[in-house]
């Protein structure tokens, strides 16, 4: 899927990393948050190789996904993933489920205790939105002794929403009701609520 974007040729001087040991180095370094040092004695690459390949790897995995995970665009496209979720889950008017999730790692050199979550362990957070049946949004990185709800507070996404920028429909009626009903995101208690996000 991405190896024809971080593939490089064999010089005279020097035979090239191949796509797969990239992408290997490049997850490892993601999912564990060595440091580009000790990636350079695990890997066996020269630390200012995986320098200069980690955000090039990093950029063409963002680029692959994209397809695989986009936002919508218009508010018909936010009408059909409501119209999805209350067939699926009975749920009418709601645009997804918002959640953070603590992904445990070591603890960046000098980072002291920014990276210890309530829970006891080091950890980054990954923020998602998820419709009836998969993601359309993710965010990752945040420090994890950042709550769920400052972590997505800056986010665009969070943005957009309190802006009204997202394309997000105007509230409707519901049958057997009289009073229009906001459009709305699930979350639970640890966000804040507004007129698009419930808990």
């Amino acid at each position: 899927m991405i190896g024809g974007k971080i593939w490089t040729e064999n010089t005279k001087f020097r035979q090239s990393i191949s796509p797969s040991i990239r992408l290997a180095a490049t997850l490892r370094f993601l999912a564990s948050g060595d440091s580009f040092t000790s990636l350079m004695y695990t890997c066996r690459i020269s630390k200012q190789a995986i320098s200069q390949f980690v955000p090039e790897v990093y950029e063409a995995i963002i680029s692959a996904l994209q397809k695989f995970m986009k936002m919508p665009k218009s508010t018909c496209e936010w009408v059909y993933i409501a119209e999805n979720s209350s067939a699926r889950w009975n749920f009418p008017n709601c645009l997804g489920s918002i959640d953070g999730k603590h992904i445990q790692t070591v603890s960046p050199a000098h980072s002291g205790i920014m990276f210890l979550n309530y829970k006891g362990f080091f950890s980054i957070v990954l923020l998602a939105v998820a419709r009836a049946n998969y993601v359309i949004y993710a965010g990752v990185g945040c420090q994890g002794q950042i709550s769920d709800d400052r972590v997505f507070s800056h986010t665009m996404l969070y943005e957009k929403i309190h802006k009204g920028k997202l394309g997000i429909p105007e509230p409707k009626v519901l049958p057997g009701r009289t009073k229009p009903i906001h459009y709305v995101f699930v979350a639970d208690d640890a966000f804040a609520l507004s007129k698009n996000i419930i808990a």
